[in-house]
């Protein structure tokens, strides 16, 4: 489900080809093309020339069971609200009261 706020979704998405070091950790969903979703977290991920491995976190098994083969161009998508995000908004928002304390 993605939630519209204002005019941006609560959710971003990057190409599977497109996944980099800072994706490691991230809760993502899927939508492959037969209509079957997935969700998970990304344990690891290996690009390879015709699709794009992505390794779960959190399962264990055969490495063909706890991965994903998808095409270079799914979409995984993340939501926007992180820790990260949700640590520096909090952050700023103590510091908007401080200054307007002032």
């Amino acid at each position: 489900m993605i939630i519209e706020v204002g005019i941006q979704s609560d959710e971003h998405f990057a190409e599977a080809s497109n996944l980099n070091q800072t994706s490691i950790g991230l809760a993502f969903g899927v939508n492959r093309p037969d209509g079957t979703v997935f969700y998970g977290r990304i344990a690891a991920f290996h690009v390879r020339d015709r699709d794009v491995v992505v390794y779960l976190d959190g399962v264990s098994g055969d490495p063909d069971e706890v991965s994903l083969n998808l095409r270079h161009d799914e979409k995984l998508f993340f939501s926007r609200y992180t820790r990260e995000s949700h640590l520096i908004g909090t952050l700023e928002r103590i510091e908007d009261k401080i200054n307007a304390a002032r």
